[in-house]
C-alpha cells in the first residue's frame, strides 16, 4: 500500500511522485486530484494507495485526513 502525503510549503501544496519527483499544486483541492491520478497509474505496481492530508493543525501523522484510499 502506497501512502501519498499531501503537504504544504510556502503555500505551494505537494507530494512526492515516483523517483521522488514532487508534484505541486496551488490548492489543496488541486494537489489531492493530482494525488488521485497518480495513485491509479500505480495499479500493478503497488497493492493499492492512502491519500493523506497533512495540515498545518497536524501534530503528528495520526493527526492527518485521509482523503481516499483504494486497494487493487
Amino acid at each position: 500500500m502506497r501512502r501519498i502525503v499531501i503537504r504544504e510549503h510556502e503555500g505551494i501544496w505537494m507530494f512526492e511522485g515516483e523517483n521522488a519527483d514532487s508534484v505541486r499544486a496551488d490548492s489543496p483541492l488541486r494537489a489531492a486530484m493530482a494525488a488521485l491520478e497518480y495513485g491509479e497509474t500505480l495499479r500493478g505496481k503497488a497493492l493499492g494507495y492512502i491519500i493523506r492530508l497533512d495540515h498545518r493543525r497536524a501534530g503528528s501523522p495520526q493527526d492527518w485526513i485521509t482523503l481516499h484510499s483504494r486497494v487493487f
